[in-house]
């Protein structure tokens, strides 16, 4: 009894002396975590947010830009600016250059310059009278040195920041064009956004940023410096400006991509400030429960415990080793004392019993568990087939194999998401079977059905594999034409579906000569949803039946719509 009470006083001091050695440790560990590893990551993701944030506010400025250059398309593209640009008609002028205009669409300028470039018009909003002048020559004369005004190429449409009177102001131009966009251009339109003082304070309050915008010419050498630091590999630098403040900078290029303003945004260092709090709570936290599991543990780690889990652990390692060999045969020991470790032993006994049991038992059901498992994963592979030959069925023409008319939606609906994010066309070709009804009641339903299979096939050999076929009902199919360039591809396509009906259709031994119509429906232009696409293309279809048939026809809206 005293050499066992010796070696458990033993462990128990190996137990203390190794809790305490821990809890020294884990305290390091956990500090060494904390302070190095955390609060650098706190600090990186505050660097992080303040980047978010001055990228926000470059976003913002863009947005600007894209929507001043969106403005000027809709004006440099106009069949009444192309013809004023011919016959200078001053209605034109007096309808359209007026200070409620200009005011609406927030314009600071705008600027028509004809082919030799001579300016035709200026006009500048003077704020403080709340009326248009005309823009002085000395910024007319600089505009017609600018870059941003050649005439040489009609798809240079530049946007961006430029100086005028040591002004920043947001300008874009492009070549003025009629409402189509194709012609000969007539000179080039300029239009100009104030991005004073107050722009700047608007764009902050919708921002929610503490910004600032400065003119780089305007700084000495040492303010300009951090500025100049920046380049394209690392756009934003941040940097700690005070003990409770951090701040972020870029440099804003102008139309010629040269730096021309600063833009900064401070912000508190509340992260970093939290961060520290929650990294300190942390730490005290840790330690103070660790101390108190030590502390827990101990009061419950006494002799007894120690000597009578050592000899019922013996026990069970011994009969977890007889039973890898064996059936679970051997049981330990009862214990003398009547308490927790009495009745562990009574359910590890009883545990034994049903293994034992079950051991016998797997033995006999191995081989019909394995027959019951072969049988399962044969009914799950029908059940998935089943499955996908009803989805199948569902989305696919039972006739031809080509999507249906609700598959057909479907992927028109996922095409008109990729045209509009590609910013590319889409067409929808609706095709009609001239003849079709005149096959069937001469040569009866089966014939038709095989004429449909037929020209199903045709379709797909002859159009590309990116296109879509569809069976839309009857005689009609609908073919999705994506990433096409212009209106010409789309007639190419519509020309090489009409010569592929040229060839007779072999229909049981006898030949078929049928042609088709086809009605072309464009996104954008004839329409941005599915419903109005195919609505309109079955018009167009229409249109291209009472031509004649036989050749395609593209939609056209009403004449009281053109108008």
């Amino acid at each position: 009894m005293k050499t066992e009470k010796r070696a458990f006083q033993s462990i128990r001091t190996r137990v203390i002396r190794f809790l305490l050695l821990m809890s020294i440790g884990m305290a390091l560990l956990t500090y060494y975590i904390l302070n190095n590893i955390m609060l650098h990551k706190i600090d990186l993701l505050e660097k992080q947010y303040t980047e978010q944030n001055v990228a926000r506010a470059v976003n913002a400025l863009q947005q600007e830009q894209q929507n001043l250059g969106d403005i000027l398309t809709d004006w440099a593209l106009w069949d009444d600016t192309y013809a004023f640009m011919a016959d200078r008609n001053e209605k034109y002028i007096k309808t359209n250059m007026n200070y409620e205009s200009f005011s609406n669409l927030n314009f600071m300028l705008m600027a028509f310059f004809d082919e030799q470039g001579s300016c035709l018009y200026a006009g500048a909003v003077n704020s403080q009278k709340k009326s248009l002048e005309v823009l002085s020559p000395d910024l007319i004369d600089y505009m017609k040195k600018s870059a941003f005004l050649s005439l040489t190429d009609e798809t240079y449409r530049p946007r961006g920041i430029i100086l005028l009177n040591n002004q920043p102001v947001l300008v874009a131009a492009a070549s003025i064009l009629p409402t189509t966009g194709v012609g000969t251009p007539r000179g080039r339109l300029v239009i100009g956004r104030a991005f004073d003082a107050e722009k700047v304070a608007a764009l902050a309050k919708a921002l929610e940023l503490n910004m600032t915008l400065v003119h780089l010419p305007d700084l000495g050498p040492d303010e300009v410096k951090p500025f100049m630091a920046i380049h394209d590999d690392a756009p934003i630098a941040v940097a700690v400006s005070g003990e409770n403040e951090i701040a972020g900078i870029t440099v804003l290029k102008d139309i010629y991509g040269e730096p021309v303003l600063g833009l900064t945004i401070k912000m508190p260092r509340d992260i970093h400030t939290i961060g520290v709090t929650a990294v300190w709570a942390t730490l005290i936290l840790w330690i103070g429960l660790f101390l108190l599991f030590v502390i827990a543990l101990l009061s419950v780690l006494d002799d007894s415990i120690f000597l009578r889990l050592q000899t019922l652990n013996e026990e069970i390692r011994q009969i977890g080793r007889d039973g890898k060999v064996a059936l679970f045969s051997r049981r330990v020991q009862q214990q003398k004392v009547q308490d927790e470790f009495t009745t562990m032993s009574a359910e590890i006994n009883a545990m034994l019993d049903q293994l034992e049991k079950s051991q016998l038992l797997a033995k006999e059901n191995e081989a019909a568990l394995q027959k019951a498992n072969e049988i399962l994963q044969i009914e799950i592979g029908e059940r998935k087939k089943a499955q996908d030959d009803i989805k199948y069925i569902a989305y696919h023409d039972y006739l031809t194999g080509l999507p249906n008319r609700i598959l057909c939606r479907k992927l028109l609906n996922n095409a008109i998401d990729d045209a509009k994010y590609l910013r590319t066309i889409l067409a929808v070709l609706f095709l009609d079977i001239d003849g079709f009804k005149g096959v069937n009641d001469t040569m009866g339903h089966l014939v038709g059905d095989s004429l449909l299979q037929e020209v199903a096939n045709r379709l797909v050999n002859t159009l590309r594999k990116t296109d879509v076929v569809v069976r839309f009902g009857g005689d009609e199919f609908i073919v999705l034409i994506e990433k096409i360039n212009g209106v010409q591809d789309i007639e190419l396509i519509a020309n090489k579906i009409v010569r592929c009906f040229q060839d007779p259709f072999k229909l049981e031994e006898q030949e078929c000569f049928v042609t088709t119509s086809i009605g072309i429906a464009v996104y954008p232009e004839d329409g941005d949803t599915a419903s109005a696409l195919i609505k309109n293309a079955d018009a167009a279809m229409y249109t291209a039946k009472a031509g004649g048939k036989n050749q395609h026809a593209f939609w056209q809206p009403p004449l009281e719509k053109k108008k």
